[in-house]
């Protein structure tokens, strides 16, 4: 889980573009599924291809991992 996934979503959604905006609407279903994307692939990092996004460029999540096994996002750039 994101402790600050409200901060998540909101970055993320800045940088989606309109179609892929519409189909992440279930906030929940893409916070597990970044979720299990940082713990299996052991990164802290999840990367946003540049056809996702709205400006056309790639984006990349930074996150924090938490003695608890929670990951607590920080920037995006």
């Amino acid at each position: 889980m994101i402790t600050n996934a409200t901060e998540f979503i909101h970055d993320l959604h800045k940088v989606l573009r309109g179609a892929a905006k519409r189909a992440d609407e279930d906030i929940t279903k893409t916070i597990k599924t970044v979720s299990y994307k940082l713990k299996q692939s052991g990164s802290l990092h999840y990367e946003l291809s540049r056809w996702r996004c709205s400006d056309a460029r790639q984006h990349e999540f930074t996150f924090k991992k938490n003695n608890d096994g929670t990951y607590t996002y920080i920037y995006s750039r």
